[in-house]
Order: C-alpha cells, then structure tokens, then sequence
C-alpha cells in the first residue's frame, strides 16, 4: 500500500501519470501536539472505520462551502513541510491552525469536538493532501473541490462535493476537478524538508498551493 510521492492507494489506477512533486514550502505549521507524543489511533472493526472515514471525508467537503475556510486550508496546505504540502488529519485539526476546518466540521455534523474526535479515533492515522501536481499548481482556493477517502487498495473509491453529495469516480480518468485526499499516513511527519535548502514552486506566485 503506497500513496507517497502521488501513487497513493487512492490515486493507483486514477491518477497513476500524476506523481511530481513540488516543492515544499518555507512556513512551519504549527501541528500541536509533537509526533512523538501522539497516540496511536486504535481502529474499530474494517466496516465501522470504513463508515467513520466517509463520515469525515463528507464532513471535510461539506466544510469546505465556505471561501475562508477553503483559503485558509490552501494556505495551510502550501506552507507545508512535507511533500506533496501534506498534513497530517488529527495534528492539523487539533492545532490552531486546523480551527476553522474542525468549527465548520463540527457545526455541519452537529456534534461535540469531542465526539468528531471519537470518530476520528476509529481510523488509522490519516493524511490530508492534494495527490496531483496539477491540481496543487492550479487550485486557488475555487469551490469546485472534490475529497476522496480510501483505507485499502480494493476499496472503493468514496468522493463528495462541497455539498455533501456522492460523486462517481472513474478509477482510469483522473478527475479534472481539484481533488483532496485523506488516506492513511505513509509521511514521516517528525522529518519535515529544511526550510533553508527548500522553496515553493509553480504555486501562481502564492496563489496555489505549489
């Protein structure tokens, strides 16, 4: 199972020709708790952390109806230090930079921070990325943004638009929408690039992520 470098599991038949990275960006988010110190999710069963993950994902989407919420997130995104401007979900969503995402998801599902993180605590740990180049090159925070979640190859591909409806992938065609991705983490998120020897690239001028 890989999803790093743009062959995740996600994205092995959808977006097999999509695997540039770009550069990563020179801001250090501040992602909480360090990696050291984070706990292991503990998974339910295949189908309860099935659910859960499309729960989130629907969430994410839905939560992304919103133009600050979507700038802030393509900021965050871009000042990255991972490849592929990575995050991973649960650091992101507990730091202060995660805030308006996580208040927008909690607002939508009608429940508790602590109940969101219950949820979150019946999947692996996660990433929350931008798979394609193309896609982080071009994506300006527009509304037009699919989130797509998988836990395993086999699995079909699950995609929601900002309104929270279902979208039907082909898993031979990449999708010409910007598209983002939660899957589980290959990253090594205590390792982020130097930010002395790295720049951002190809971003619009930093109007992309990059």
């Amino acid at each position: 199972m890989k999803h790093t470098n743009g062959e995740g599991v996600l994205f092995v038949a959808l977006l097999a020709a999509l695997v540039a990275c770009a550069d990563p960006a020179t801001r250090t988010l501040g992602l909480g708790v360090p990696q050291k110190a984070q706990s292991e999710p503990t998974p339910s069963s295949p189908n309860e952390e099935r659910a859960a993950l499309s729960k989130i994902a629907r969430l994410v989407a839905e939560a992304l109806d919103n133009e600050p919420a979507r700038q802030h997130l393509k900021r965050d995104m871009r000042a990255a230090p991972f490849r592929e401007h990575k995050l991973e979900l649960i650091p992101y969503l507990r730091s202060k930079d995660g805030k308006t995402l996580l208040d927008r998801m909690v607002r939508l599902g009608g429940e508790t921070e602590t109940d969101l993180f219950a949820d979150l605590s019946r999947i692996r740990r996660l990433e929350f990325y931008m798979p394609a180049a193309t896609h982080r090159e071009s994506w300006t925070g527009s509304a037009d943004v699919l989130v797509v979640s998988q836990l395993d190859e086999a699995d079909a591909i699950v995609a929601f638009d900002e309104s929270g409806a279902e979208v039907a992938l082909d898993r031979n065609v990449a999708p010409l929408q910007p598209t983002l991705s939660i899957v589980p983490v290959e990253t090594r998120f205590d390792q982020p690039m130097p930010t002395i020897s790295s720049r951002n690239a190809r971003d619009k001028n930093g109007s992309a992520i990059g």
